[in-house]
């Protein structure tokens, strides 16, 4: 069976908008209303543009601060941590990042989850495994 996810960018286009801006406890009460409507995927702004737009960003985020489900973004920062966090997990209390292995999740994260767990497998064991992870729903 198929699904369908919803992926709203209000907080990070509509503050593209001329005359649309929101401050921090406006987005955040957009934020509340969207989760009410069960959306999927909500995209905050740039935390990096100010202290009062990463308050709100963490806020949102909560425990997803630092998780990364994109397969890009997994291989980015699994390649060079600097390439999609600018700043440090422990600067936030965080211990380190997170990578939510998912159907957009390639080889490379795939198999350092793996090897997180301590599950080490054979080339041909690994090929199977991960084709059953990537295509099973």
């Amino acid at each position: 069976m198929r699904t369908i996810k919803i992926f709203d960018t209000t907080l990070r286009d509509g503050e593209q908008a001329l005359g649309c801006s929101m401050n921090p406890g406006e987005k955040i009460e957009v934020a509340k209303r969207l989760e009410k409507l069960s959306v999927d995927i909500i995209e905050a702004d740039f935390p990096v543009s100010s202290h009062g737009e990463f308050e709100y960003v963490r806020a949102i985020a909560g425990d997803n601060t630092f998780a990364h489900e994109a397969g890009i973004h997994q291989y980015g920062v699994l390649a060079n941590r600097k390439t999609y966090e600018i700043m440090t997990p422990e600067s936030i209390g965080r211990t380190k990042s997170r990578i939510i292995p998912g159907k957009y999740s390639g080889r490379h994260a795939f198999e350092e989850r793996l090897n997180e767990l301590n599950i080490n497998l054979d080339s041909e064991t690994f090929e199977k495994v991960f084709e059953g992870f990537k295509y099973d729903e």
